[in-house]
Parts: C-alpha cells; structure tokens; sequence
C-alpha cells in the first residue's frame, strides 16, 4: 500500500467474482455475475473474499460450497 498525498493506493494485481451457474436443456451452463469484483494481492486471497462473501451471501448454499482454491479460466479463443 502506497501513501500519497492524503491517498491510499492498493496495489491488486488479482480478483475474482461471484457467478451462479445453471444448467440449460442441453447441459450447457449458463453463468450470472451475482456480486462485485474482490481484490486481492494474491489469486488465493481474491478467491477467499470471494469465498467468504458467499458463505453469508447465501447461507443454505453454503455446506455445498467448495473452498478455494480454485480457478476457473475458458481462456481466450485463439484464431489463426
């Protein structure tokens, strides 16, 4: 964390972001943002903001949650 001139700057170079998933009728999964972004120093530390915003964000859920870590990337399509 960085002082200037009164401010604050947090230097996050990761984050991650609450997505519900359902499956559709031919089992393709469809994915909404449900939250934020969380920041973090470190993917594990994004991931546990993330995680724990869960847990309280939807209490029922949460004994089928996993915890982190994880990620989840498709990546890019590359075309040539």
């Amino acid at each position: 964390m960085k002082h200037t001139q009164g401010l604050f700057l947090l230097s996050y170079s990761f984050l991650c972001e609450l997505y519900m998933a359902n499956p559709d009728r031919q089992g393709q999964m469809n994915f909404k943002a449900v939250s934020g972004h969380f920041y973090g120093s470190t993917c594990l530390e994004a991931q546990e903001f993330a995680y724990g915003t869960a847990q309280h964000q939807f209490p029922k859920s949460a004994v089928e949650l996993k915890k982190p870590s994880y990620l989840m990337w498709k990546g890019p399509t590359l075309k040539n």
